[in-house]
């Protein structure tokens, strides 16, 4: 039987994170203490890379209908207090 494959945040994801954004178009800058990734048609803001990169992921995947309803928030919010 084959390893689960395993990657945990940590310093050494950054500049991996950092290049890719760039690959996919994206130039990268901090402002003040926030990380901002911008292209032609969007602009990304975060306190982290990590979080940054997940942003992008979020709407590379669901666009700008990225919101979900209330009652999904409701239930991920009880799941995962926040």
């Amino acid at each position: 039987m084959s390893k689960k494959f395993y990657l945990a945040s940590a310093s050494n994801t950054l500049p991996p994170i950092y290049y890719l954004l760039k690959e996919k178009g994206y130039t990268i800058r901090v402002e003040n203490t926030f990380w901002v990734a911008e292209n032609e048609t969007t602009n990304f803001c975060s306190e982290d890379l990590l979080m940054l990169a997940g942003l992008v992921f979020l709407y590379e995947n669901k666009g700008e209908d990225w919101r979900i309803d209330d009652e999904k928030i409701e239930e991920f919010g009880k799941k995962y207090p926040y």
